[in-house]
């Protein structure tokens, strides 16, 4: 969902961040989507594999 702008918009929340801090979160997920940094932090996420550049339950 973060990484989908028009996403974001569907939650009320992301009304409360200012473009340029949103910016970063978006860039800093990708980043570490991108090059799997998330993974080596944190392991796959809850049961789900990496799949060609999407996230597929196992």
């Amino acid at each position: 969902m973060l990484l989908d702008p028009l996403a974001r918009t569907s939650c009320s929340a992301w009304s409360f961040v200012d473009e340029a801090t949103a910016a970063g979160y978006v860039d800093r997920l990708a980043s570490d989507l991108g090059d799997e940094a998330w993974d080596l932090r944190y392991g796959l996420r809850g049961g789900s594999r990496r799949v060609r550049d999407h996230w597929c339950p196992l």
